[in-house]
């Protein structure tokens, strides 16, 4: 089951994700598959292209957040810090090295791209 789409324009590039665990980037102009990002340990729910850094960054039920490089389809690290399944990601302003992240649990996450810390933790209780 695909859970989320993100277009990646740049790249031309269509990305989608789902329970399966992969996150997949599809060409936009033929359709075809051009590399399937395998390193979830669950399924992945939620994705955000950050533009100023070219990274892709994936959550989902496994609690982490993954950073990748989508011209070459490889993880470039793992964001560990939520206590729940995270079920929504941002990226703070078109230019930010800053992505926002929130869990089942109510808490939502600040990180910075560029050191893959942890700036800020929310808890919102109830509210997501």
């Amino acid at each position: 089951i695909v859970m989320a789409l993100l277009e990646l324009e740049v790249l031309g590039l269509l990305a989608s994700c789902g329970i399966d665990r992969h996150v997949m980037l599809w060409d936009v102009f033929t359709g075809k598959l051009k590399t399937a990002l395998k390193g979830h340990n669950k399924g992945v729910r939620c994705m955000a292209f950050a533009a100023s850094s070219k990274v892709l960054v994936t959550g989902g039920y496994d609690y982490n957040l993954m950073v990748w490089n989508p011209y070459v389809g490889t993880s470039i690290h793992i964001m560990k810090g939520h206590t729940a399944q995270i079920v929504g990601i941002d990226i703070i302003g078109a230019m930010s090295n800053q992505v926002v992240s929130a869990d089942s649990d109510c808490s939502v996450r600040t990180w910075d791209l560029g050191t893959y810390q942890c700036l800020q933790t929310i808890t919102v209780g109830g509210i997501l």
